[in-house]
């Protein structure tokens, strides 16, 4: 919140600076390319360089100086309320009176100036009416392009709460998943009075803890993910027992100073035991290692009979879930490739991540 408040401010104070920088500009262009003569000298007459530049200087600096007013007039009133409701005739007539009202304004104050001054000097003239309707297109125009930023800031914080909020339903999407298999591995461990009923509580209890205060953030740290999955691992493997054959090898420094999108390699150690137990002779292999800034992770099991269970089932909800998640957060920082073979009669599946960390 604060650093958003601080970048408005910063804002604004540049804007405001940009528009006195703009209109000192505009004001000083009179001064830099009024000619240094007026009109050559008329028989008859004498001279009147001095006075004509003078009188033209004062007249363009008097006509610039009352089209500010005019210029935030309708970038603040009379475009917001008079364009978008379609009141163009009421438009063009206010926009007439103000012209008349900006030459009298004028008229009266080069009167008030230049008492004496040459009566052929007539303050209406061609150039001011263009140069009014130059500055009340550049109000419209400018107004606009406020309009249309204003307009995308608001689109583009709506698909960011759009993308948070689906993030956040993907994320718990999976935690009842996971959650659902635990107890099912704590009910069976009940069932036969099993010693490690405790053990397995107590890890159970460390897991919720991490899902419900830690992966509730952005970003966790690798290494607090990677010994999430440990403690998944843990559980599986108590259950298991000997049924099953595990080989993890995990290469992750302890102190990694890489953070990862919480609960984001889980689905794929959850759908390595969910559909590869069940058959004899079970094989899991996970790995995950560090090669630079990419983070290699892999998991390969045996897949029991397609008999027993649907072919769109073998990649699971956790499986779909990641490649949405990983489409939104890592676009074309990450690949994801997933592979089925047969090995011995068994069916194998393989999925291999690589995801350039920061």
């Amino acid at each position: 919140m604060t650093q958003n408040t601080l970048t408005y401010k910063d804002n604004r104070w540049l804007t405001i600076a940009l528009h006195i920088f703009a209109w000192s500009l505009f004001m000083t262009l009179p001064y830099i390319i009024m000619p240094k003569h007026g009109p050559p000298h008329v028989a008859g007459k004498m001279p009147r360089d001095e006075t004509f530049n003078n009188l033209a200087l004062l007249s363009s600096f008097i006509t610039n100086l009352l089209l500010i007013p005019v210029f935030y007039l309708n970038l603040y009133v009379l475009f917001p309320r008079l364009v978008p409701a379609k009141r163009v005739i009421t438009f063009f007539f206010i926009q007439l009176a103000l012209l008349l009202v900006f030459y009298f304004i004028k008229a009266q104050a080069l009167e008030l100036i230049f008492p004496h001054r040459d009566t052929s000097w007539r303050p209406f003239d061609i150039f001011g009416v263009f140069i009014f309707t130059f500055v009340s297109l550049v109000s419209f125009s400018y107004g606009q392009a406020l309009d249309n930023i204003k307009k995308e800031r608001i689109q583009k914080e709506k698909e960011n709460e759009a993308l948070k909020s689906e993030l956040q339903f993907l994320r718990w999407q999976i935690s009842p998943h996971f959650l659902f298999n635990v107890l099912n591995n704590t009910v069976a461990l009940a069932r036969i009075k099993s010693d490690k009923l405790e053990s397995t509580l107590i890890k159970i209890s460390t897991m919720m803890r991490y899902m419900l205060y830690e992966a509730d953030t952005e970003k966790v740290s690798l290494s607090n993910e990677i010994e999430y999955i440990r403690s998944y691992i843990d559980l599986q493997s108590l259950r298991l027992g000997d049924d099953t054959h595990l080989n993890v090898t995990f290469d992750i420094p302890s102190d990694s100073a890489y953070s990862i999108e919480p609960m984001l390699l889980i689905p794929f150690v959850e759908n390595a035991f969910k559909h590869g137990v069940g058959n004899s002779g079970v094989a899991i292999s996970i790995t995950a290692r560090l090669n630079g800034t990419i983070l290699e992770f892999e998991v390969t099991n045996n897949v029991v009979s397609k008999a027993n269970q649907n072919s769109s089932e073998v990649s699971g909800i956790g499986l779909v879930n990641i490649r949405r998640r990983l489409e939104l957060l890592y676009n074309d920082r990450y690949t994801l490739t997933t592979k089925s073979s047969k090995l011995n009669g068994l069916d194998i599946f393989q999925v291999s991540l690589k995801l350039i960390l920061t």
